[in-house]
């Protein structure tokens, strides 16, 4: 899995699709709308992802590939799980693909700190530095007061020592862009699709 990983550590600008009703979320404000671009490209490459193991597991498995859930759950074992048991795959290949579907849960569910752990499992060099601290502005206080807690730092916390479950996500959204988490993992699950799609014109092992 480190050996599939290797190559990604230089994170690498992901072109940007531009996706239809951006506008609503970019109009939200503009911390949202910087994030959009890397974000979208990141969520595009966990639908690829999923898209490609159905169309394997459809070929494969039959009307499984819409009947079960990517990953296993509980006792029931996922696509990916019936698809090593059906193709031929490396252990690496086998170790690394869940990985794969649990960066794309974690980027669905709007977590980029569990993103940021798989990405981190995934390729143990990376290990990007606190960008963005969240601050506690007094209420309702004035624009004076909230520029000098913003200039002076003051109770200043990194985003970095947060939970996005616990104390929300956009932070953590920030971080992740300006950090390259969701390019990294969009090249690791766009490495997963290439795993994938090299299976296509495998035939059953079972």
């Amino acid at each position: 899995m480190r050996q599939i990983a290797r190559r990604l550590i230089v994170v690498r600008r992901t072109p940007m699709p531009n996706f239809p009703y951006s506008m609503i979320l970019q109009a939200s404000g503009p911390l949202l709308a910087r994030c959009l671009p890397t974000w979208e490209a990141a969520m595009g490459s966990c639908f690829h992802f999923e898209l490609l193991v159905r169309l394997l597991a459809q070929k494969h498995l039959g009307g499984e590939s819409v009947t079960r859930d990517i990953g296993d759950r509980g006792t029931r074992p996922g696509l990916l799980s019936r698809l090593f048991e059906t193709l031929e795959f490396s252990e690496e290949e086998q170790a690394f693909l869940p990985k794969c579907n649990t960066l794309r849960n974690k980027l669905i569910h709007c977590e980029p700190d569990g993103v940021l752990r798989v990405v981190r499992e995934l390729v143990p060099g990376f290990d990007p530095e606190n960008r963005v601290h969240k601050h506690e502005l007094p209420p309702g206080g004035s624009g004076e007061a909230i520029l000098e807690t913003l200039e002076s730092q003051r109770g200043a916390v990194p985003v970095q020592s947060t939970s996005s479950r616990t104390d929300g996500f956009l932070g953590w959204m920030i971080q992740a862009t300006v950090d390259g988490t969701f390019e990294l993992a969009v090249e690791l699950l766009g490495r997963g699709m290439a795993i994938v799609d090299s299976k296509s014109d495998q035939q059953s092992a079972v």
